[in-house]
């Protein structure tokens, strides 16, 4: 071609910018070397402006693999713009031996470069080469001189027989030589004309037409992989009739190739409804669906699987396997389609799929900005820009269907009630006036320290000698969560907290008298002002300046404790599924900590099942309802005879022989009501084990009066405490 044209994307250079190769350093120049194999540069080819930028960009980024060009639509043939003018693709799926030769002529026109299946031809361009035709080399055929042609020109001659046309030619005066010579070597083209006689003699001879020969391109048979149809000419699925039809996105292509071993072609199209519907997995079997594939088609595969392997893509999270999903974002790809279903403008929101993605990933990970950046390959602005949107929008639509007071009835929450927190604090028998029992704690929530000083003495806890942040959880007896309130300061304790919520309507409204609250000893300055709005609070006992508890009221504590570990576990989840919140929280990041807690709990409401009923439930409470009101036997012969400071009593185990009952596990958790102390007895036995070798039981000489049973005896050890070096039990 006579006009410059760029190597790359073959746009015409005289008018837009452009860069000699020659002046360019290696790396980019072997960047354009890759994208336009098996063409080679040559010291006068040119770049156009855009694709000079795409180069250097991919060079950086290590992004080479894939070919880019600055102006898709070009005429392959002129270089000019057809983005917006009638265009005909070349290579065509199924040609006929017409489009093959035009093909061919237009191959020859561009060597050389090879033709592409993507390539586009103006009309002008792509009429001039149906009237072409490609003529074989002739060697016997002289080629006239520019001075021969000018004479010729002069004088106006048959093509064929040579004769003048300005006179009359006998029909015995042909010259068989020319015409035999013309139809052997097609020799005519659109200039040259032919007297009337040689016409006529032309068209009555039956001369076949030479086919012109080309080379099909290879094809080869895979028998686990399809492919769609290369054209334009209809939507991927062939039975659709929508006249608009798209070039498919490389996301989706690579999304079915990976999933649906089904491959796209780049020069097919897809209507906008079977885009939204993305039915993709009836492709594979489908009749028209092919299992040919040339040596592009193969090379594209590899290449979609490559650049798949090097860029990480969060965009379109179907694509990615479910235990990766998982680990990194929290939720499986249908409970993260089922949030998108939730909130609509969070699915219609440009990048929206991905702003939710990006949120619970940092939600789950607690990573950083700047890594959570690096993983996605997104700018750090950008991506939190998008994850301050879905933030908004999950707390505005998505929250308040799964938190909060407006969001479950009372009637709801006292159905969660467990059965044994119904037996002990509630009313089994009553159906209408049944109470609804809450379980109420609040977590912590670590922060940095702050250069703030009113913020900083608000987060500092005295207690825990750190810098906090108090979410407030209100929750059933079965783990669901009623509502989050918060964040409250480290210096306000929870009977603080929970004299604000009772002075609050919504609060009053939702709950009704006689509604049971499960406490802990923090509470126990609000205690009158719960009763006084017709309440029942309950918490553990305190021990009123005695050495230890009672024994109903450790009875009555573990009637409390054996409920309220539910809002302990909890907080747990909170920890375990959301590793953000065992984080110190970034001061930056305070702004929108509530935010997280409340979106972490409707989660956590919407994907996380209930505690299950313990299966020892209906025997527990058979336990409590019997011992309950009991006296400690033992305790009081203790007491009666100082038996803890009478060491000549107890000889070691080992001095006698002790016929104690081997109990199953079965018989364990129902000894302890439950299985909490029987998980600690290890780590108590351990310690013993590790400074003393062995564990020292002692048993009682002669036998205690007042113990009742076949051969009662009393054994005695010393067990240190959890908490305390000083304190032997």
């Amino acid at each position: 071609m006579a006009s410059l044209q760029c190597i790359n994307c073959n746009v015409r250079m005289s008018r837009i910018r452009r860069h000699a190769l020659l002046d360019e350093n290696e790396e980019l120049i072997n960047t354009i070397r890759l994208w336009i194999y098996p063409r080679d540069i040559t010291p006068a080819d040119h770049v156009c402006h855009a694709c000079w930028q795409l180069a250097s960009h991919a060079h950086s980024s290590n992004d080479i693999s894939r070919r880019r060009v600055g102006y898709q639509h070009v005429c392959v043939v002129c270089g000019r713009s057809i983005i917006r003018i009638s265009r005909r693709r070349i290579l065509i799926e199924g040609a006929n031996v017409e489009e093959q030769r035009l093909a061919n002529v237009i191959s020859t026109w561009i060597q050389p470069r090879q033709l592409r299946s993507e390539d586009e031809a103006c009309v002008p361009c792509w009429l001039r080469a149906r009237r072409a035709r490609i003529a074989p080399p002739v060697d016997d055929l002289q080629t006239p001189s520019p001075d021969q042609v000018d004479v010729e020109l002069s004088v106006l001659m048959c093509a064929v027989c040579g004769q003048s046309l300005t006179t009359t030619t006998s029909d015995g005066e042909w010259n068989t030589d020319n015409i035999a010579r013309l139809l052997e070597h097609q020799q005519m083209s659109a200039m040259n004309e032919v007297c009337g006689v040689c016409w006529d003699h032309a068209r009555d001879l039956n001369v076949p037409f030479p086919e012109e020969r080309q080379e099909r391109p290879q094809r080869i048979v895979l028998p686990n992989i399809r492919r769609a149809a290369e054209t334009p000419q209809h939507c991927v699925f062939q039975e659709c009739t929508e006249p608009q039809r798209n070039a498919v996105p490389e996301e989706t292509r690579r999304e079915v190739l990976i999933r649906f071993q089904y491959y796209i072609p780049r020069g097919a199209r897809i209507c906008s409804m079977h885009r939204q519907e993305a039915n993709y997995e009836n492709l594979y079997t489908a009749e028209y669906s092919l299992n040919t594939f040339t040596s592009v088609h193969i090379e594209e595969i590899i290449f979609i699987l490559m650049e798949g392997l090097q860029n990480i893509s969060y965009e379109n999270i179907q694509n990615y396997p479910d235990h990766q999903v998982q680990y990194f974002v929290g939720v499986t790809k249908a409970q993260h389609q089922q949030i998108l279903d939730r909130t609509p403008r969070l699915r219609n929101m440009c990048r929206g799929s991905f702003a939710l993605t990006a949120l619970l990933c940092k939600l789950r990970t607690g990573d950083s900005g700047d890594r959570l950046s690096c993983l996605f390959q997104v700018p750090r602005r950008t991506l939190e820009t998008l994850m301050s949107v879905a933030r908004d929008i999950l707390l505005t639509d998505y929250v308040p269907q799964y938190l909060g007071f407006s969001h479950i009835r009372r009637e709801q929450v006292a159905a969660r009630n467990t059965y044994i927190a119904d037996h002990i604090f509630g009313e089994p028998d009553a159906a209408e006036l049944k109470p609804a029992i809450t379980i109420a704690d609040a977590t912590y929530i670590y922060t940095q320290k702050s250069s703030n000083y009113l913020f900083q003495k608000d987060t500092y806890s005295l207690h825990k000698y750190r810098n906090l942040l108090k979410p407030f959880i209100l929750c059933a007896s079965d783990g669901y969560i009623i509502d989050v309130r918060g964040p409250y300061s480290a210096t306000t304790n929870d009977a603080t907290i929970m004299n604000g919520l009772l002075n609050e309507t919504d609060f009053n409204n939702f709950y009704r008298e006689n509604d049971v609250f499960i406490l802990d000893r923090g509470f126990r300055d609000c205690m009158d002002s719960l009763h006084e709005k017709g309440y029942i609070g309950h918490m553990p006992e305190t021990r009123d300046g005695q050495s230890q508890l009672s024994t109903l009221d450790a009875n009555r504590s573990r009637c409390v404790t054996i409920n309220r570990w539910v809002v302990e576990a909890v907080n747990g989840r909170f920890k375990r599924d959301f590793k953000i919140f065992r984080h110190e929280y970034f001061n930056r990041g305070c702004r929108h900590l509530m935010a997280d807690f409340k979106i972490a709990a409707a989660l956590l409401n919407a994907f996380t099942p209930p505690f299950a009923e313990n299966i020892h439930a209906e025997q527990f409470v058979s336990i409590i309802y019997e011992r309950l009101f009991l006296s400690n036997t033992v305790a009081a012969l203790v007491m009666e005879h100082n038996l803890n400071r009478r060491g000549s009593w107890f000889v070691p185990i080992d001095a006698t022989t002790v016929s104690f009952p081997r109990l199953s596990i079965e018989e364990l958790i129902l000894f302890a009501c439950g299985v909490y102390q029987i998980r600690q007895a290890r780590s108590y036995v351990g310690e013993h084990f590790r400074f003393h070798g062995i564990y020292t039981l002692e048993v009682a000489r002669d036998r205690v009066d007042g113990l009742e049973g076949i051969n009662p005896m009393l054994l005695r050890a010393k067990i240190k405490s959890r908490h305390s070096f000083a304190r032997t039990y």
